[in-house]
């Protein structure tokens, strides 16, 4: 079923699927549209979600008023890389304010009702996400796209070169969006749900030589790494890694045991002295400082 998502052709008519794994992978939508007529009630639903989704963004955004806001995720590809909203599940909004705003967009956002998870390592001046939660709806606000220190991210070039949007709110230029996106997947050492190699592939597309461009935030391992998931994943064939997952690891989306994800953590960092700083922000996030 991925690979023919990815190659946007019809699924096989004979094709077997573990729907529970379908879902999981939040791939219902794009099943069904495939044509896994099991997934049909799966995109009604992503439909409707999508319609209450916008009214939590637009509500946000309206809250935030004053204050640059960039849509990150899948709140930036619906309705873009997925034309339609409905192909595009998710489970929270992503969006990234200033960090030297972050303070105001947090209580601006408490205002609303909303109540972060109360995770000390969220609270961390380090760390690059903070969740608020209400009711229905779930916000991950952003001050950058990994703790501080991890990767050589260029937060001032991002927000230069942010495309402006028609709601107050921007998305990242085509080819930070993806590498920003590789950066997430490299963060959670690409054990993340199979609709993120969709949008890897979608993103990839727009991009003129994002080997390089990776290079100059230090992801050109996870570029490589990312380059030979998606061609695996389309042919729908296995690939095993010494150290990073293989296909049918991602397929089962089991977590490893934590020493594997730290070896996966330290292993995909370009440069070892990234370590020093992926290390410093590390303990500075446990701690809550």
């Amino acid at each position: 079923m991925v690979g023919a998502i990815l190659r946007d052709r019809p699924a096989p008519a004979d094709l077997e699927l573990d729907l529970a794994s379908v879902r999981r992978h939040l791939l219902g939508p794009l099943a069904w549209r495939a044509g896994c007529a099991a997934m049909r009630g799966e995109f009604v639903a992503a439909a409707m979600h999508a319609e209450r989704r916008a009214q939590f963004l637009a509500e946000a955004v309206a809250a935030l008023a004053g204050i640059p806001i960039l849509r990150l995720k899948g709140i930036a590809y619906a309705g873009t890389l997925y034309p339609d909203p409905a192909l595009r599940p998710m489970t929270d909004i992503d969006l990234m304010v200033p960090a030297d705003r972050f303070a105001e967009a947090d209580r601006r956002l408490r205002a609303l009702g909303y109540q972060d998870d109360g995770k000390r390592n969220q609270r961390s001046a380090a760390n690059h996400a903070v969740t608020f939660r209400r009711r229905e709806s779930a916000i991950d606000l952003h001050r950058s796209m990994v703790q501080r220190g991890r990767m050589p991210i260029d937060l001032a070039e991002l927000w230069r070169t942010a495309v402006p949007g028609a709601d107050a709110t921007s998305r990242p230029a085509p080819t930070e969006e993806y590498l920003i996106h590789l950066a997430h997947m490299a963060r959670h050492e690409f054990g993340v749900p199979l609709i993120a190699y969709i949008d890897a592939s979608r993103l990839r597309a727009r991009v003129t030589d994002p080997s390089a461009h990776a290079t100059r935030w230090g992801l050109s391992r996870a570029h490589r790494l990312l380059e030979a998931y998606i061609e695996a994943l389309e042919r729908s064939s296995m690939l095993e890694l010494f150290v990073f997952p293989g296909t049918l690891e991602l397929l089962r989306g089991a977590s490893p045991p934590r020493w594997l994800q730290l070896a996966r953590k330290i292993a995909i960092h370009d440069d070892p002295r990234d370590l020093l700083g992926f290390t410093g922000a590390s303990i500075r996030t446990r701690l809550g400082l």
